[in-house]
């Protein structure tokens, strides 16, 4: 039974539209469609509404159609939208929606509103069912997205996320459905998404000093184990400006610790290779915060089990794995892949977006964050190592 209707049989209400009053607010586009990216509970927050917009927008771009984006200010902004969250009070936002041509986004007030105004909805839902919350009016015109046939969770803070099991071309197809005819239809398809995917990572090569007010909230990662010599200085003068995270798979000098300790977040230790149990020691006689990590399709079972052996006075160590379980290597081979990532790689005054990227020389041009042709990586082992910050799709 749908929330309304057990509401209305428990206060013995008629079921009636409801009415809002519209107040005029302009908007640049003539004919657009509304997106909204937020929820009042976590787990109804679909993550990867860029990536829809990012895959919609062309085909929107041909129609002269426009996205334009609601919500509370705090909302994450949307690339290619044009941005209005907080910008509007509850009038001003129902004038909007009752001129859009569809509204899309996650269970949440604006969508019944678009809903009762008989505007198409595209509707994601994860830990209520559709047929609980969705869409009650104008059902006709409306596509509830469910991930799984699994039994809902009614958990505001689910994790993993059930929300995210939904592929952005499928919410772009059910789009497409319900404003144009047959014809318009989504050519992409995810192969893959990285479990680090959405976070921005800002990592750095010690071979130059990144100035301060790049990503100045963010912790800087220094990547020591992507280099064979590491310059003690440069290492020195990033710490100095900045809260940074150290991954090295070496020992390196420490002398200069006690002066900008306060700075190092933590040391990560790859041990998969060679571990050096002096500079374990030296860490932690410094009072540094570290960690030992071992790559346990790298190493084997009995070198991991020794060097537990020795870390036993110290500490735990953290094994991982770089490449997910069942993951087809050969598809890497096939034309028409292409990924994105929110990691940044500085690296003498240059940016990457994988380490593959890295050691191939493939720099982000003119500062933006493309879509990479995975083709043009010849060593597709080592672009293993990064997808769990990846998306990829075939375009």
């Amino acid at each position: 039974m749908h929330l309304l209707e057990t509401y209305a049989l428990s206060t013995g209400s008629k079921i009636g539209k409801p009415f809002i009053l519209k107040k005029f607010f302009p908007v640049k586009f003539d004919k657009y469609i509304t997106l909204q990216n937020s929820s009042g509970m976590p787990a109804k927050c679909y993550d990867y509404f860029q990536e829809v917009v990012n895959f919609l927008l062309p085909i929107l771009n041909n129609h002269g159609i426009g996205i334009v984006q609601i919500g509370g200010k705090e909302d994450h902004p949307i690339q290619g939208c044009e941005n209005l969250q907080g910008a509007t009070n509850i009038h001003q936002t129902a004038y909007i929606l009752n001129n859009s041509i569809l509204h899309l986004g996650n269970d949440s007030f604006a969508i019944h509103m678009a809903n009762s105004f008989n505007v198409k909805t595209v509707g994601l839902y994860s830990i209520t069912l559709p047929e609980i919350a969705g869409p009650y009016y104008n059902k006709e015109n409306s596509i509830c997205i469910y991930p799984d046939e699994e039994k809902p969770s009614f958990n505001p803070n689910e994790s993993p996320k059930r929300i995210n099991k939904i592929k952005p071309e499928q919410v772009v197809d059910s789009c497409l459905k319900l404003i144009f005819d047959k014809n318009e239809k989504c050519n992409v398809t995810t192969l893959h998404i990285g479990q680090r995917y959405k976070e921005t990572i800002i990592e750095s090569i010690p071979d130059n000093i990144i100035h301060p007010e790049f990503f100045k909230n963010s912790i800087l990662n220094i990547r020591c184990d992507y280099i064979d010599n590491i310059d003690i200085n440069i290492l020195y003068n990033n710490i100095l400006l900045r809260k940074c995270c150290i991954v090295t798979d070496k020992p390196f000098d420490l002398s200069f610790a006690p002066q900008v300790k306060q700075n190092i977040n933590i040391v990560i230790y790859d041990i998969t290779k060679s571990i050096d149990i002096n500079f374990i020691k030296l860490l932690d006689s410094l009072g540094i915060r570290y960690a030992c990590a071992y790559n346990k399709q790298s190493g084997t079972e009995s070198d991991m089990h020794d060097k537990k052996t020795q870390l036993i006075d110290f500490c735990a160590i953290e094994e991982y794995s770089l490449i997910p379980e069942n993951f087809n290597k050969d598809m890497l081979s096939e034309k028409g892949l292409k990924y994105t990532s929110n990691r940044v790689i500085l690296s003498n005054g240059k940016v990457y977006s994988s380490s593959a990227a890295l050691v191939e020389g493939i720099n982000v041009e003119n500062g933006d964050t493309p879509n990479f042709d995975i083709y043009k990586i010849k060593n597709k082992n080592k672009f293993l190592e990064d997808l769990d910050y990846c998306f990829i799709y075939k375009d």
